[in-house]
């Protein structure tokens, strides 16, 4: 089984009955990660590069105006996202962990776009880019417990946080229960049964 990604899997928890077998087909029907068919692509390199090198996120503007028209809209909805979390926060870069982690027999790769340091603390930021699927608690909930299990022995002190691009809104660890890890383990286990039978 290749890599399932962070945002993959936890869209498979929130389906409900049969749309969950239709997903795991989709991702068995695909060998690779295909660049071409990630819409935010371009997008999230440039908000990595421009938070690496230190530039403003309103430099994006210019860039963003010059996409094609399919993306332009949400490009720059984003941006002003990003524009309104930075405000007047100093944050400094540095480089977020990366891990595969393997959950009830499923790899996933786990891969947080930002590390920045606020207020003296380091955050271990994965970006929340659509707003479709909205970015709601049961979803934040998720993401950020799969991101303190997988990188929380890699990256003591850290706050790991979900970052809703859109609306500027920092969603910080603390609030996902543990008690989230024996549905993470039963819906990994139901992925995988999936995985290997349809």
């Amino acid at each position: 089984m290749n890599n399932v990604s962070l945002t993959y899997f936890v869209n498979f928890v929130l389906k409900a009955g049969t749309p969950r077998i239709t997903v795991v087909k989709e991702f068995k029907g695909r060998d690779v990660y295909d660049p071409q068919t990630d819409f935010y692509k371009m997008l999230r390199e440039r908000v990595i590069e421009t938070f690496r090198s230190g530039q403003p996120i309103g430099s994006l503007e210019s860039w963003a105006s010059s996409v094609h028209e399919k993306k332009r809209a949400a490009y720059l909805a984003v941006i002003t996202g990003l524009k309104r979390f930075v405000g007047r926060r100093a944050h400094e870069w540095f480089e977020p962990p990366r891990e595969n982690f393997t959950l009830g027999g499923i790899p996933l790769n786990v891969n947080p776009e930002l590390g920045l340091m606020i207020e003296g603390v380091p955050h271990i930021i994965k970006l929340y880019l659509k707003d479709d699927p909205p970015l709601v608690k049961n979803r934040t909930q998720l993401i950020l417990r799969i991101l303190e299990t997988a990188l929380s022995a890699t990256s003591p002190g850290c706050t790991f946080a979900v970052l809703d691009a859109r609306k500027g809104r920092l969603h910080a660890s603390g609030s996902s229960p543990s008690s989230i890890d024996a549905l993470l383990a039963g819906e990994a286990a139901a992925f995988k049964v999936m995985y290997d039978t349809v």
